[in-house]
């Protein structure tokens, strides 16, 4: 039997817009998304066929509300120093619930307590808190979005470089979109990996070589991949004004990646949605011939 009532956080986020609509679009069902009061002041437009709840992981008291009655929860939040303060805010909440829901909850790459990537920590730390509590819950880790290689596509056509910093790591990345569809089985009950932590990737791990040819293919001109130190990717992101905790982490995954982390490739997507991912080469092919944004959902 399918859940009555499904709550999603992250609705103004991307991968949250894309569960809440999966759950909408391919299985029927009206979720009820978590947006934060300060949206909801700036004229912002209600979807449809959702239910809007007022709320921020800050205030125990609205997220008990948005909880009400709710199956099942899909979590996922920005990756940020409070984000195991706000996780666990909800996951303390939907501990205390009468009938505690299914936790859906979206970590990511290097999820270990002992791990020298600070996100991955942090969000090992939540799902470790998550079972001390004896919750029902699945923890999805994608190793990396495709998506995020999208955003740099403006810069790498007009330079005809692809930098980074991963030296040749081949990193098996995963199209948000297919995040979305394996969470939405989750929450919805209908997939063999309830209960488990799993990874999320595509068919194939690429370097950035293989990106590079791959980008090359796609919009018709010449790309090259250009290596850069630590140092200089460092100096990159200070130029760009991200703050220096994020540009850590961003060089802890490059760490990570390097040492291999991402190169295994999983069939979680298949096993869940009985086809194969959405391969890299088509994601490009999207952006270059129907001109999409990489942050639309389509």
């Amino acid at each position: 039997m399918n859940p009555v009532q499904i709550l999603v956080t992250g609705f103004t986020g991307q991968l949250g817009r894309l569960v809440a609509g999966a759950l909408r679009d391919q299985h029927q069902i009206c979720p009820r998304v978590l947006v934060r009061p300060q949206h909801l002041s700036q004229d912002w437009e209600a979807p449809r066929g959702m239910e809007v709840r007022s709320g921020d992981f800050t205030d125990p008291a609205s997220l008990s509300a948005a909880l009400e009655g709710c199956d099942a929860v899909f979590l996922v939040s920005p990756v940020h120093p409070e984000m195991r303060s706000r996780e666990m805010a909800l996951v303390e909440q939907a501990a205390a619930m009468p009938r505690p829901p299914h936790i859906v909850k979206i970590s990511g790459l290097g999820t270990r307590l002992d791990s020298f990537v600070d996100s991955g920590r942090w969000h090992a730390e939540i799902e470790q808190r998550a079972r001390e509590l004896r919750l029902p819950a699945t923890f999805l880790r994608p190793m990396f979005f495709m998506q995020n290689m999208g955003r740099q596509i403006p810069g790498v056509l007009a330079t005809g470089i692809l930098h980074g910093a991963v030296e040749a790591a081949a990193i098996a990345m995963v199209d948000a979109r297919d995040i979305a569809e394996v969470a939405a089985a989750v929450l919805i009950g209908d997939s063999p990996i309830q209960g488990q932590a799993v990874p999320l990737t595509g068919s194939h791990a690429f370097t950035h070589e293989e990106i590079a040819q791959a980008l090359a293919v796609a919009f018709g001109q010449e790309v090259k991949y250009e290596r850069q130190s630590s140092e200089e990717m460092r100096a990159l992101l200070s130029s760009l004004g991200m703050p220096d905790w994020h540009s850590e982490i961003v060089l802890q995954y490059n760490r990570a990646f390097i040492q291999g982390w991402a190169s295994q490739v999983s069939d979680t997507v298949e096993q869940v949605l009985g086809r194969a991912p959405r391969r890299l080469e088509d994601y490009f092919a999207e952006l270059a011939t129907a001109s999409v944004s990489p942050d639309d959902p389509r």
